[in-house]
Parts: structure tokens; C-alpha cells; sequence
């Protein structure tokens, strides 16, 4: 019987404010619009598409008529803000803006009404994974508030603007197998600083995003004298888009101890490693003397941004005892350098019965690619006449080990490789579909403001021998609080009690033998806060339509 829970958590969505001002010669009427998300999320695999809305409130008292168009989105380097790249000026990498696809060019919003905006993003097939970005900007069309007979000579101070609204969408592309972004997250330090300002000592640090995949940077800088730490504290947070930078700055306010001292600035941002860096610098009692920082050198730039795609990341097949099967797979070399790669397979599940790489040959092992240009690989699976039961699970990884005139080192050819994932189902032996739940949680998450709805998140182990993607499907009675009798739930269920039946909207990918897995899903009952909510949960896994866990749970939702 699985745990009950109580537990109840309140769920903020961080949202990204965008605000854009341009001039213009025109000047328009003054508008009052909401948006709602101004940030979306989205984890998908190629070949896979999302439909997405926004919802925009007219707050004025006259019909506004609004023009949606996704563009190009970069960030500003003093506060990581997302801006449109509306000039085309600023260099912009892993853009999905021609992945949108509108419902409508056009939208008109009568007075005091919300419009429900749609828009269906898909993810074009053999894409690299990483993240990219965009933003769905909305101009107003209104009237000229200018009137043709009227002087339009501007006095001095004088000047307008037009408005624009937008919601920026960050999409993580995963491969369709196990995913491992550590290996696409790599962060350098570009610049840091010491400096006397007036309110003390100021330490700033620059930040670049040379990985595939957006990160989210936390900083902490420790100061030290003689060896030892006479002070630390946090540098700040921010999220870089791949490409982009950001700066980071904090402030030391005297008295200080005069001496010689140290300053080491770290940022960990989910990668292989931290980015660190260090300084030295001299204080007087109430200022700074002298300083010098680490010499930096930046290993490439944004041209030497390293991009394999391969021509399709997952490969299914069907093996049995005693035959062989031949694959192809092309890699694109979408960089601006000649690229000299390894090829190489290894076994993803530490379950014995899942390995199978001594059995994988690729050709060839080594490869020079150049810019734009592709090269085929042969992939040869041999199998011998002995299967254990169980399907088999292989990475073939491509890796550059040299970009351009340059050899790259251990920690660079992971972080910038590519792989294609081999799915071998075993049509011999039996298959064993089954799991443990690990944890059950209840998020309470407002997606409407005032309106809070319930979220059931399970954390589950894959204990059979063969991958699943599981839909959780939930059956939800509403006991009355008044019965305190936990033990005898199925006698409480009457015909007089209305059930609701929940599924699983968003897919947890492919979960291996042996390794764990979340799925949630979303209530459609609104919540109140102060209310104290008791259910009865039937609770079922399926598994390409086949049941492969079931249970009964009796929980408490205090809100």
C-alpha cells in the first residue's frame, strides 16, 4: 500500500518581465494589456511538437487590436533581462523562432476581455539537443492619437514611444533517450574586476554561456588573508541563455583590516565543474590600493561555438539470438571549424541484463568533418546466440577531439559530443513491466491569480528489464472530513460521491531499467486557501496501454 501523505507546498513560477520602449515618430494613445505567462517552459524531444497558449487581458475600455509575431530574444549582460533582437544586430544562437506556428496574426480584444492566444511550436526532427529560445512579442494597432491639421513639431523633453508586449519561451530539446545535460554545460569567465566605488569595494565578474543548454549561475565569492576566510558572501543568480552573458557584482563596505588580501569567486551552474577565479588586491583602512586580477583566457568564442547534429538521435530495433543488424547514422558538423571526432558506444543502465556495447561496432572510428559538411557511419550490431532476457540499451557517442588547429581537452570533448541512442528490443525472453513508487508529493500551484489547483507528483524505480513511458491515470473521491475512520476508505464510497478522473499530460521520457522516473498531474478542482480537502485515490500506471502498477491511497490536502 503506498504511503499517505500530507503535505502541503506552495509552488512559485518565476516569471521574466519584459517591458520594451522604442521610438518612433508617431504617437499612439496610451493601452493597458496583461500577459499571462510572461516565461514558458518546455521540455521536448525532436520530431515532437507542443501547443501552447497565452492569455492577454485588455484592461481599457475600448477594443485594442494586437499583431503577435515570435522573434529572436537575447539578453541584456548588466541584468540577464530578455529583450528582442528587433534590429538584428545582436548575434543569436539556438533561436526556435521558425519551430512557432501561430493560430492567428491578428488578434481584437473587446473592452475589459481576456482573448486566449494559441501557438503550436514543433521541434523539427534530427535537431542537436540544447535549449533555445524565442519570444512571441504582441504590438498594438491603434488609432493615431496625432491629428493631421495640428502642429507635430516636438518641443525639447518631448518624444514617443511604442509599446510592446512579449512572453519569452525557453525550450529544452532532450534526446529521446537518456538524457545527460551535465555534458552540454560549460561556463567560462570572461572578465573580473576590483574596484573602489563609494560605497566600499566592488567585485564584478562576467559570465559567457559557451554550452548547448541554458544555466542557471549561483556565485559566492570568499575573501581571504594569510589563508584564512575573513569574509564571504553570495555573488547573485541568473539564468544565461547559450551564447549569452552575464555580469555579476557585489559590494564590501569598510572598515576594512588593512593588508594584502585574496579574492576567489566561484559560480556553479550544474555543469562537469564550478567556474572559479581569483584576484588579489591591497587595502588601507577605509579603501582600496591596488589590485590584480587572474589573468583569463578565454579557451573560444561564440564562433567557435562546437555544433555535431546527428542525423536521428535514437535508433529501435528488434534483435534475437544469432543475427546481426546494420545501422547508418550522419553527423553534420554545423561549426564553423573542421571538426576531427572518435566514435565510440557504452552501456547506459548499470542492469546486467541491459548491456550490450562488446557487441556494437561503429565505422569509422575516426572522422574529419568539415563545416556544413557530413560524414556516414556504420553501426553493427553482432548478436550472439545466448540473449538474457530483457531489452539492451547502447550510447553511441561522437566526440571531437580536435576543433579547427586545436586539440580539446578531456573535459571540452564530453561536454561538446553527440550521441545517438540505441534501443534493441529482445523479441526472445520474457519482458518484465514493473515499478516501485518512490515518493508521492502534492504541490499546490496558482495557475490563475486567486485560483489554486492541486499537482500530484510521483517519483517511481523502473524494477523491470525492459524502458517504459509510463500515463498515470487517477481516480479522486472527496471523503467527508467528519469520518475518521482511514482504515475502512472502500465503505465510505457511495453513489452519492462525485469521482473525478485525472491523466498524465506531460510524458517523463524513456525511464531504463534501474533508473527513476517523475510524472505529475495537474487537479481540475480549484483548491482554497484555509480548506482541509480529504480523497480517496485509485491510482494506475499504464504502459503502452498495458496496467503495470495499481494502488489505493487515502490522503489529507491542508491548504
Amino acid at each position: 500500500m503506498l504511503f499517505q501523505i500530507i503535505k502541503k507546498s506552495l509552488f512559485f513560477i518565476n516569471i521574466m518581465c519584459l517591458f520594451l520602449l522604442f521610438f518612433s515618430n508617431i504617437g499612439y494613445a496610451q493601452i493597458e494589456v496583461t500577459l499571462s505567462p510572461l516565461k514558458l517552459e518546455f521540455n521536448l524531444n525532436p520530431g515532437s511538437k507542443k501547443d501552447f497558449a497565452i492569455s492577454v487581458i485588455n484592461e481599457m475600455d475600448k477594443e485594442i487590436i494586437l499583431q503577435p509575431n515570435p522573434i529572436d530574444v537575447y539578453q541584456k549582460e548588466s541584468n540577464g533581462q530578455f529583450l528582442p533582437n528587433i534590429d538584428n544586430t545582436m548575434k543569436i544562437i539556438n533561436s526556435c523562432t521558425q519551430w512557432i506556428r501561430m493560430e492567428t496574426t491578428k488578434i481584437v480584444i473587446p473592452p475589459k476581455k481576456r482573448y486566449s492566444f494559441g501557438g503550436t511550436i514543433v521541434v523539427p526532427r534530427g535537431i542537436a539537443p540544447g535549449t533555445y529560445s524565442t519570444i512571441v512579442l504582441f504590438k498594438p494597432e491603434l488609432e493615431e492619437t496625432t491629428n493631421k491639421n495640428e502642429d507635430t513639431t516636438k518641443t525639447s523633453g518631448e518624444f514617443s514611444v511604442d509599446v510592446y508586449w512579449g512572453t519569452v519561451i525557453l525550450l529544452q530539446v532532450n534526446p529521446r533517450g537518456v538524457r545527460d545535460v551535465k555534458r552540454n554545460k560549460f561556463v567560462e569567465i570572461e572578465k573580473f574586476e576590483v574596484n573602489q566605488v563609494n560605497d566600499g569595494i566592488s567585485f564584478s565578474a562576467k559570465l559567457v554561456n559557451m554550452g548547448k543548454n541554458y544555466v542557471t549561475a549561483e556565485g559566492k565569492i570568499a575573501i581571504l588573508q594569510e589563508g584564512q576566510e575573513v569574509n564571504f558572501k553570495p555573488f547573485g543568480r541568473g539564468t544565461i541563455l547559450p551564447g549569452q552573458k552575464l555580469n555579476f557584482k557585489s559590494t564590501f563596505t569598510p572598515p576594512f583590516i588593512p593588508g594584502d588580501y585574496k579574492a576567489i569567486a566561484s559560480f556553479n551552474y550544474g555543469g562537469i565543474r564550478d567556474a572559479t577565479v581569483t584576484a588579489t588586491f591591497k587595502l588601507s583602512k577605509d579603501q582600496l590600493i591596488s589590485s590584480i586580477a587572474e589573468e583569463i583566457k578565454i579557451t573560444e568564442t561564440i564562433e567557435d561555438f562546437i555544433n555535431l547534429i546527428p542525423s536521428d538521435d535514437t535508433i529501435e530495433a528488434k534483435i534475437f539470438p544469432g543475427n546481426t543488424r546494420t545501422f547508418n547514422v550522419q553527423i553534420i558538423n554545423g561549426s564553423s571549424k573542421d571538426i576531427v571526432l572518435k566514435s565510440w558506444s557504452e552501456n547506459v543502465s548499470d542492469i546486467i541484463s541491459t548491456k550490450f556495447s562488446e557487441n556494437v561496432n561503429i565505422s569509422p572510428e575516426n572522422a574529419e568533418i568539415k563545416p556544413s559538411g557530413r560524414n556516414n557511419f556504420k553501426i553493427t550490431v553482432i548478436s550472439p546466440k545466448n540473449i538474457e532476457d530483457g531489452n539492451k540499451y547502447i550510447r553511441i557517442n561522437f566526440t571531437p577531439i580536435k576543433f579547427g588547429e586545436k586539440t580539446l581537452e578531456d573535459e571540452k570533448q564530453k561536454m561538446s559530443s553527440t550521441t545517438v541512442f540505441l534501443i534493441l528490443e529482445n523479441v526472445k525472453g520474457n519482458k518484465i513491466e514493473k515499478i516501485k513508487i518512490k515518493n508521492m508529493d502534492i504541490q499546490v500551484i496558482e495557475k490563475e491569480k486567486g485560483f489554486y489547483f492541486p499537482r500530484y507528483i510521483f517519483t517511481y524505480e523502473n524494477q523491470g528489464n525492459v524502458h517504459i513511458d509510463p500515463v498515470v491515470y487517477l481516480n479522486l473521491l472527496e471523503l467527508p472530513l467528519e469520518d475518521k475512520n482511514q482504515e475502512k476508505t472502500a465503505e465510505l464510497i457511495t453513489d452519492n460521491i462525485e469521482s473525478t478522473n485525472l491523466v498524465s499530460s506531460e510524458s517523463s521520457g524513456i525511464i531504463l531499467p534501474g533508473m527513476e522516473g517523475q510524472i505529475y498531474v495537474d487537479s481540475t478542482q480549484p483548491i482554497e486557501k484555509g480548506n482541509i480537502k480529504k480523497y480517496f485515490m485509485k491510482l494506475f500506471f499504464k504502459n503502452n496501454d498495458k496496467e503495470i502498477y495499481n494502488d489505493d491511497v487515502t490522503f489529507t490536502i491542508k491548504f
